[in-house]
């Protein structure tokens, strides 16, 4: 039997969540269970993480009606209570510190935050928890890789803790969120890629900020100079092949045929994947050593030292970019929106890799949980991750000109256009399978100098045999680039 998951558009899910609320007749601001979770005896961390000193915030003001606080005081119809939290040591941690700083002002609740390493380590943590029913967070902060292994079996879809729930149109959903029609994630940020570049050394040879891959070769080997610790060119080729998907979607490639409406016929070695791939080959040429061994937070520090003269890479990391402590190069990096493939279906376009707030189903307090994650998505909220961590996912704040106008800020910029046109994971189970393992090995053969036909020919065929085992209808074609 195929599997049966998707994504649902924005415009849809503003439908489904229109439609759920009339039907359901519930009042705004009410919360709903068919049934009460079970409430585990397993005892919660104490530890509470406080806030490290950081700049004050500007708040929004009725200066402008774009960056108006829907939220600003406590109101007795609020749920009361405590929440547990967990996250990763993201760039954007500081931020998440600061909401939580500020929902705790304007509710009188209290979310207890831990933290981990790594996304590996998130994601360890939310399974085990929720799988083995110890209860010990109410909220789950998730991104694509995590979502797709608990959606729908251990998550609350949001229409049944929440029948009322209509966000704001300004609000950006992910579509990883969304199962069978219901969506499971209330939005926390957006975290696209966008173009790092050292705009002192495009300056000092005249070029412009890329907008097209072949424009992102070019000055890959104008600048390209290892005797000076210069790399043209900064790939994520270890174990999380991000990069490479937006790539190979950029040159309008994909997995599958179309996997949003069912067609799971294998298409990664079309003429557009190769094209995607060759490009990826040449950029390897003039990339560090060891590409495929480069992590995100290798391009971090290759970009801070004043090594690198380019990468793609989440948004989140320009917030350190011009940190005196922590960059050699403050204020020299820019930022452009994804470059765009020069093939058929070519778009500027990024991964959603945003991530969501899930409510597990052994959640100890619901309806805090659900205040929360609706606080963390309103303007108020949403203006402190712009601010402190990155892009926010309200077009109405990534696009407010008090933000832009500010010089640390200039990311944003880049992010606001790309975000329109983000694009998603295949929205399936079998995602983080397909991801971290078959796809991830043709991104380490091509960065290490296998033959990209080949590589790619041996990734369609070990995709078809994974989804043909796993019960979809596929096939695939050698050489497809030919046909």
């Amino acid at each position: 039997m195929v599997a049966e998951s998707k994504k649902v558009s924005r415009r849809r899910f503003l439908l489904y969540t229109a439609v759920g609320a009339i039907l359901i007749g519930a009042a705004a601001g009410t919360y709903y269970l068919t049934s009460k979770p079970t409430v585990t005896s397993t005892p919660t961390t104490t530890s509470t993480l406080t806030s490290s000193p950081s700049p004050t915030i500007t708040t929004p003001t009725t200066q402008t009606s774009t960056t108006t606080s829907p939220i600003t005081t406590i109101t007795s119809t609020r749920p009361t209570g405590k929440i547990t939290t967990l996250l990763h040591k993201a760039p954007w941690l500081e931020a998440y510190k600061k909401i939580i700083e500020q929902y705790k002002n304007v509710s009188g609740n209290e979310v207890v935050l831990e933290t981990v390493a790594g996304i590996p380590d998130l994601r360890d943590k939310y399974i085990a928890d929720a799988t083995q029913g110890t209860a010990l967070y109410d909220i789950y902060t998730l991104v694509p890789v995590i979502a797709l292994s608990l959606i729908p079996n251990q998550l609350y879809p949001i229409e049944k803790i929440h029948p009322s729930y209509k966000p704001d149109p300004n609000i950006i959903q992910h579509p990883y969120g969304f199962y069978k029609g219901s969506n499971y994630l209330f939005p926390l940020n957006n975290n696209p890629e966008i173009i790092f570049y050292r705009k002192d050394l495009f300056d000092e040879v005249g070029l412009k900020p890329p907008v097209t891959w072949d424009d992102v070769v070019e000055a890959a080997k104008t600048l390209h100079n290892p005797s000076k610790e210069i790399y043209g060119f900064i790939p994520r080729g270890s174990a999380d092949p991000i990069t490479e998907y937006t790539m190979l979607r950029s040159f309008g490639g994909d997995w599958f045929v179309d996997w949003e409406n069912g067609d799971f016929t294998v298409r990664v070695n079309d003429a557009n994947g190769l094209a995607a791939f060759e490009t990826l080959a040449l950029l390897a040429k003039y990339s560090p050593p060891s590409p495929n061994t480069i992590s995100q937070t290798d391009i971090g520090n290759y970009m801070m030292s004043g090594k690198g003269a380019q990468t793609l890479v989440v948004a989140a990391l320009a917030t350190s970019m011009d940190d005196p402590k922590l960059s050699k190069v403050p204020n020299l990096i820019d930022y452009a929106p994804p470059p765009k493939g020069l093939a058929p279906g070519g778009m500027s376009t990024a991964v959603d890799g945003g991530f969501g707030l899930g409510v597990p189903l052994k959640s100890k307090n619901i309806p805090v949980a659900v205040d929360f994650a609706e606080f963390c998505a309103t303007k108020e909220a949403q203006y402190i991750m712009a601010q402190y961590g990155t892009a926010p996912c309200r077009m109405d704040v990534a696009q407010d000109p008090n933000l832009l106008k500010d010089p640390k800020n200039r990311y944003l910029k880049a992010a606001a256009q790309v975000i329109p046109n983000q694009v998603s994971w295949p929205c399936l189970p079998e995602q983080p399978y397909i991801k971290n393992t078959i796809f991830a090995k043709l991104v380490d053969k091509v960065l290490t100098g296998y033959p990209v036909k080949q590589a790619l020919n041996e990734c369609a065929e070990e995709m078809y045999k994974y989804m043909k085992e796993k019960g979809y209808k596929t096939s695939w074609t050698p050489n497809l680039w030919e046909k």
